[in-house]
This record gives C-alpha cells, structure tokens and sequence, in this order.
C-alpha cells in the first residue's frame, strides 16, 4: 500500500508536477535505492531512481508497516539519470 500526507502531495504537485496519486506503479518496476543519509531522519528513509512515464525520477519514501509513505518525487538530475541506467537489469 501507498500513502501520504495530502497537503505534501499537493506541494509537490505544484513544486515538482508529480502526483503522488499517480505513483502505485513505481513498487512494481526496478528502482534503484539507497537509504536516504543526508540528514538525521527519526525513520530510516530511502533514496529511489525510477523510471516514471516518460523520465527518471527520484523518490523519497519511507517503508512503514508493509506501506510506503511517500514524502517527495521529482524529475531525476542528469546524474541520477545516469545512476539509474548503469544500475538497471536491463543495461
């Protein structure tokens, strides 16, 4: 399962143009992830490249009781676009 918080979604929709409610079929494709250590967080969160439409995108989330929360999504840089394809299975 997926969820978020709605007021995040909506800033990131107007930040980014990503919709969350849009995203339930990331899970189901290669991602590549790491944890997320940019910061001291109270839960581990976790970095992921994605392939989303058209484009690469970079997810951050947190795994939670067998659900993802998700907390921001954006088109990815050039280099993690580049991290993205070196890494997948189909390269």
């Amino acid at each position: 399962m997926i969820t978020w918080d709605e007021k995040k979604r909506i800033a990131n929709l107007k930040k980014h143009g990503v919709d969350f409610a849009d995203l339930g079929k990331l899970f189901d494709r290669f991602m590549y992830s790491e944890e997320d250590t940019s910061a001291h967080y109270d839960e581990v969160r976790v970095k992921s490249l994605c392939w989303h439409e058209d484009r690469v995108v970079r997810l951050i989330w947190i795994d939670r009781n067998d659900s993802a929360r998700l907390i921001s999504c954006r088109k990815a840089t050039n280099y993690e676009t580049r991290t993205y394809f070196e890494n997948a299975p189909f390269n």
